[in-house]
């Protein structure tokens, strides 16, 4: 039985293979693909590889989608599909389906939560809501799109008007213009947690407790791409670029898709470095998955563990809620591993947990990217139960302040867990309240915690419980005398090809450990520097053995631990 399930497997794959060779050779179908390139700007097709390493190959400059069952579905911009035409591989085009119209020019949105809203329906229910909830709603503006759309989000908390020593958690949808299921059960979130609140305790709990963003719309010219009621949206921005691939890449390329920066993203990325984002979720479509990090390397984050067990409690809850409907059951019952699934480079979600050392996962919420208008409060009913205790994952772990001993003034801080942390996983307090949290499984741990010009400190023993917050507060000594006014940590050049100098101010004699380690977080030289005295000392660090690319110099000094990035140039 097995051999001949294989048999036809192949035989399938052969006649699609040889349909597709002949619709890449047929004049009919490459004038069809580079009409719609004219027409929309992007087109869709699925490809059929020799091997994966093809795949991430042309995954630079072709918006790879999804696994099928016999190859990859694609998105691409004509530069992009012109490149994939020189690799000579077999691929079948796919016409997209014109939707319906939602029908919500004629009524108030949101009805029956059963319609898609028109564009000016949108912005005067986001309007509506902060003006019916100012106790606990603030909308503001990230930014504007290519075409001057706001890029509207909804703060709701309890003291929408303050920064208070709470998490950040930030859920975002509809990146790709054409998967817009989440853009309006994020509206329907938004309603929900305004008009219970007070009401429900969960709710409740988590307004007072969570400074909570939600964005119901990413990418605004993609979803109203040909009118404003949303019948035929596009993945790509208005510039044709996959906003999902055009955040600053974790392996060390600046721009992983060799495009600038769009507009959207540099203003999803200013914002998000400007709150204290603790957590949160990229809403998506295409499957029924959530997709946890990383998507750029086989490399597992170091709460690999943590977010399996989150991911998964996502997924059973809203497979619960569905009840006889086969729903969030795609790849591990529910839950990937994003490079496992297909590696993709640029994506947001790599950017917030590695840069930004927060922690998000990509919710990929329903099969079909575009679910009927009527279908649409089903999936509100099978995911609003998971998204609410998703948000409440934040309040759990390790919390606390962090505060100058002798004035008591809040401090930025690192917070580094023993043995454990790696790939920028350690977390940092906020700046204004000088508040931490680090999410993490339950266990006893170590906490390396050190801040410019202060002493550093290690809480043993810091025992985490699951389903609850473990708190307590700290406090920095300031070293001695003269040490905030001493120079920084310096290499030069920086690049540098052979050889650079570094410069180590030591404020407390000692002995100093210099760890070099490379992009993924592997320690690829360690050494020994005992200062007997203070004052600057130079290090050479002999780098001719080095790969090119970016590293990361840790220097642990008696006083404190630094951090500094390099360059190797060829």
């Amino acid at each position: 039985m097995g051999k001949r399930v294989s048999f036809l497997s192949l035989l399938l794959l052969s006649l699609l293979s040889g349909l597709a060779l002949r619709a890449q050779e047929d004049p009919g179908q490459m004038e069809r693909a580079f009409a719609i390139l004219e027409e929309r700007g992007e087109i869709v097709f699925e490809f059929y590889p020799d091997n994966i390493s093809t795949v991430k190959q042309i995954n630079t400059f072709l918006s790879v989608d999804r696994k099928t069952s016999m190859g990859f579905e694609a998105y691409a911009n004509e530069e992009g599909f012109r490149k994939f035409l020189g690799y000579n591989i077999p691929f079948r085009l796919i016409e997209r389906q014109a939707r319906k119209k939602s029908g919500t020019g004629s009524g108030e949105f949101p009805g029956g939560w059963d319609s898609y809203p028109s564009h000016d329906q949108y912005v005067s229910f986001m309007e509506r809501m902060a003006d019916e909830y100012p106790e606990i709603c603030r909308l503001d503006t990230l930014g504007q799109s290519v075409e001057g759309r706001n890029i509207l989000i909804m703060k709701i908390t309890g003291n929408p008007d303050k920064h208070e020593p709470e998490p950040a958690f930030v859920y975002s949808s509809t990146m790709h213009g054409d998967e817009t299921t989440g853009y309006v059960i994020m509206l329907r979130l938004i309603d929900y947690l305004c008009f219970n609140y007070g009401h429900d305790s969960l709710v409740t709990k988590l307004v007072d407790n969570i400074e909570i963003w939600i964005n119901p719309l990413a990418n605004p010219d993609g979803a109203y791409f040909e009118d404003d009621g949303i019948p035929e949206p596009k993945r790509f921005n208005l510039n044709h670029v996959d906003l999902n691939r055009n955040f600053p890449g974790i392996e060390g390329s600046e721009h992983p898709d060799g495009m600038p920066y769009q507009p959207e993203n540099i203003a999803q990325m200013d914002f998000l470095e400007s709150i204290y984002m603790v957590m949160g979720a990229n809403i998506h479509g295409g499957a029924e998955v959530i997709n946890y990090p990383f998507d750029t390397w086989e490399s597992l984050h170091a709460d690999d563990e943590w977010y399996r067990r989150t991911s998964r409690e996502y997924a059973r809850e809203a497979q619960t809620m569905s009840g006889p409907v086969l729903y969030m059951l795609d790849l591990d019952s529910g839950i990937t591993n994003g490079w496992k699934w297909y590696p993709v480079y640029g994506s947001r979600q790599d950017w917030v947990n590695y840069f930004n050392h927060a922690r998000e996962v990509t919710i990929e919420i329903n099969f079909p990217k575009y679910t009927p208008s009527a279908e649409l409060p089903y999936f509100w009913h099978y995911n609003h139960p998971s998204l609410l205790r998703y948000m409440e994952q934040s309040l759990f772990g390790i919390h606390g302040i962090i505060r100058d001993e002798s004035t008591g003034n809040p401090l930025k801080a690192s917070i580094r867990v023993q043995g454990h942390d790696t790939l920028h996983s350690d977390i940092y307090s906020d700046s204004l309240t000088g508040y931490f949290v680090r999410l993490i499984g339950p266990g006893t741990w170590n906490l390396e915690i050190s801040a410019s010009g202060y002493e550093f400190t290690v809480v043993e023993d810091v025992q985490v419980n699951p389903g609850q917050a473990t708190r307590f507060d700290v406090t920095l000594t300031t070293l001695a005398s003269g040490v905030n006014r001493r120079d920084g940590l310096e290499i030069s050049p920086n690049p540098f090809i052979y050889q650079a100098e570094l410069s180590i101010p030591v404020s407390v004699p000692g002995l100093h450990r210099i760890l070099l380690y490379d992009i993924r977080g592997r320690m690829v030289m360690e050494d020994l520097m005992f200062c007997e005295m203070t004052g600057i000392f130079i290090y050479p660090l002999e780098g001719s053995h080095l790969d090119q690319g970016i590293y990361l110099l840790k220097l642990i000094s008696p006083a404190d631990t630094r951090i500094l990035k390099i360059f190797k140039s060829q």
